[in-house]
């Protein structure tokens, strides 16, 4: 959920904080606008607090920041920057999430363009709720992320775990 400053009430203003606490954190990891912003206000439609990384170093970021409840991942990511050692693609994202998140499970999702079944292969055995094309019906790909919470169980405290691997 997105709020912008002065255009809520007060009772507004701490009806949606309240609503954003309780809100599951999806961050979305997609590098084409289009697929991020649809997704985006999809989800906020279902009232989950949305984040967005356009590559693998700003999901990183946001994971070690915000701790979100699932990860939505394209695997097919830029590499920003040329210098770095790590080669960004959505399983080094998916791998690093099992590192930074190892004193709990984060459920992940894989929306991708590729069609090679091996992905899918190494996608379910990483642990993987659901793999999708991008041109699955998006109902599809919102239904499997309400079940996947609807099955969660909560996770530990903020705060505790989230090292650096």
């Amino acid at each position: 959920m997105v709020q912008q400053a002065g255009c809520a009430s007060g009772v507004q203003r701490v009806r949606l904080a309240f609503e954003s606490m309780n809100a599951h954190k999806i961050l979305i990891v997609e590098d084409n606008l289009a697929v991020q912003r649809a997704y985006q206000h999809k989800l906020e439609a279902r009232g989950y607090t949305v984040l967005i990384a356009i590559d693998g170093s700003e999901a990183v970021h946001e994971m070690r920041r915000q701790r979100p409840d699932l990860l939505l991942v394209d695997l097919n990511l830029p590499d920003k920057d040329q210098f770095s050692p790590v080669q960004w693609d959505g399983f080094t994202v998916i791998e690093w999430m099992h590192r930074l998140h190892a004193d709990h499970h984060v459920p992940f999702l894989v929306l991708t363009s590729s069609k090679d079944p091996r992905h899918r292969e190494r996608a379910e055995k990483l642990g993987a709720a659901a793999f999708f094309h991008k041109s699955a019906d998006f109902r599809e790909v919102l239904d499997a992320i309400d079940k996947v919470f609807a099955t969660a169980k909560p996770k530990p405290e903020a705060g505790a775990g989230g090292g650096t691997p």
